[in-house]
């Protein structure tokens, strides 16, 4: 692996690792300290958050193949935040449709993987995955 191939699995990890810890504390909070603009609904969000955490999973986690097991990763996490919400939030509550965004997002990402690759800035287009 080329020192930029390292360089640039390192900064997606730690983007990956600060965007989970910035969604769980975010999720798990009884009143948020900022609230989303109204066209953004509770949906879109969770369909979002998802999209951007299967992005910075796929760059951070090598090797490219492993979509499945990354998305089980992913919807784990999700199934999770639903969970903590209904057990140990008195103002949040745990939904069906959540998981579905959640989804929506991560199953988005993988369907727009190969063009978001493509515009990927910084490499050069014979490099490889």
């Amino acid at each position: 692996m080329s020192i930029s191939r390292f360089a640039e699995k390192v900064f997606f990890r730690i983007l990956l690792i600060l965007a989970v810890i910035s969604i769980s504390t975010v999720t798990l909070m009884s009143q948020p300290m900022l609230s989303a603009p109204a066209y953004l609904s509770d949906k879109v969000l969770h369909g979002l958050s998802f999209f951007i955490l299967s992005l910075l999973a796929d760059y951070s986690i090598k090797p490219l193949n492993m979509k499945v097991r990354k998305s089980l990763w992913l919807l784990a996490f999700g199934l999770a935040i639903e969970a903590f919400q209904y057990f140990f939030t008195k103002t949040r509550s745990a939904e069906f449709l959540d998981v579905v965004a959640d989804i929506v997002g991560i199953g988005g990402y993988w369907l727009l993987a190969a063009l978001i690759q493509n515009l990927m800035f910084w490499r050069k287009p014979s490099q490889p995955g």
